[in-house]
């Protein structure tokens, strides 16, 4: 079964008018459970009038803090999840809680002394932050660049950390505010900005990004660029690096909502039979136990498995997280999008199964592997 654990809310800080920082405590005989690195999210399951959610949200909070996560929220128009933590949610409360997980991360191990670049638009800063703090924290000789888009200064997540960074680093932090509606009080024959924060006019956009990169003089062919946002600016953003010919190895992604169909990559993945008709047996491994179902090539193997009553763990549903992750031992599946997992995941047998939809007759998963 999904592995949730339940934890209690020890704070709530209000960020902006459309978001909240949220913080769990973790019990002392939860702390290995919910070790991570910076850049991993959480899946949460919370109670949304009689039923219950999933939603997955990045941690903004270090791993260097110990006894508590914390996860940044901005409130969705129409949202299930997001206005029950911004509004509704209460100090005490409990919360059901997955593990951390993910392959948006930082190690100075992988990454090294490496200029960090951050590039993030709205909530997106949430991950980047946790990053942030930990390379300041832990690695004196790296540098962070932040740049930051927003529709104006008060939609700003994190500022007050933001600015702090600022203070704490000089030498080795900097950061570039980038509004789309900055706020201006108009005049006769010219606005003038109500701003009080330095900033560019603008959307992220690819030639933004590269002049922004040429302003700051930051060693692209050595950098590490992480981005984290709408799905446009982040689109704009790799095109702008893939034009300098920064290589997919130092350029991080991560998705909050389903990709559009230009920024999904297809993967057929395993051994196909003869026999297969458009249907397959699927024996599923979960916790140590196993069982077969039938699984429809229109179908997925996680849609499957939950309507079987099988527990298989689950978050977002459209390959943007790597929670419903399990590994290919037998057959053929076809995924819809394989880009939230690691090359190298893929060379080893593992799939998204709310993306793969089986392509031979027999196929085996295992969610423990």
């Amino acid at each position: 079964m999904a592995d949730f654990h339940s934890l209690q809310v020890s704070r709530i800080d209000r960020l902006t008018d459309q978001a909240v920082k949220v913080t769990l405590d973790i019990p002392n005989e939860l702390a290995d459970n919910f070790s991570f690195l910076p850049g991993q999210y959480i899946t949460l399951d919370v109670a949304v009038g009689e039923e219950k959610v999933r939603r997955s949200y990045s941690l903004c909070s270090a791993p260097s803090i110990q006894g508590s996560i914390s996860v940044g929220v901005k409130e969705i128009p129409n949202g299930q999840v997001s206005p029950v933590l911004n509004r509704q949610i209460k100090v005490g409360d409990s919360i059901e809680c997955m593990p951390p997980m993910g392959n948006f991360t930082w190690t100075k191990e992988a990454q090294g002394s490496a200029h960090v670049v951050l590039i993030g638009g709205g909530s997106g800063i949430t991950p980047l932050l946790s990053i942030a703090t930990t390379i300041l924290e832990s690695n004196e000789s790296s540098k962070v660049s932040l740049m930051y888009g927003n529709k104006n200064g008060d939609s700003i997540m994190f500022l007050e950390d933001i600015q702090a960074f600022e203070q704490q680093y000089p030498s080795r932090f900097e950061v570039i505010h980038v509004f789309d509606q900055p706020r201006k009080k108009k005049g006769l024959f010219s606005s003038k900005t109500m701003e009080n924060i330095a900033h560019k006019e603008g959307l992220i956009s690819k030639s933004l990004l590269l002049g922004m990169l040429n302003s700051m003089n930051i060693p692209v062919e050595a950098a590490h660029f992480y981005i984290c946002g709408p799905s446009p600016m982040m689109r704009s953003c790799q095109q702008a690096l893939k034009s300098i010919e920064v290589v997919d190895e130092r350029i991080h992604v991560e998705f909050f909502t389903e990709k559009s169909d230009e920024d999904k990559a297809a993967a057929l993945l395993g051994d196909a039979d003869e026999a297969f008709e458009g249907k397959a047996m699927v024996q599923i491994q979960l916790d140590g136990n196993s069982q077969s179902i039938e699984v429809e090539e229109r179908d997925t193997v996680l849609n499957a498995a939950l309507d079987n009553g099988i527990d298989a763990p689950y978050a977002c549903m459209v390959g943007a997280c790597t929670t419903c992750k399990a590994k290919l031992v037998k057959g053929q599946i076809e995924m819809d999008d394989q880009t939230a997992l690691l090359p190298k995941e893929v060379e080893e047998g593992y799939i998204l199964t709310c993306q793969s939809h089986p392509k031979s007759s027999y196929i085996e998963v295992d969610y423990d592997a």
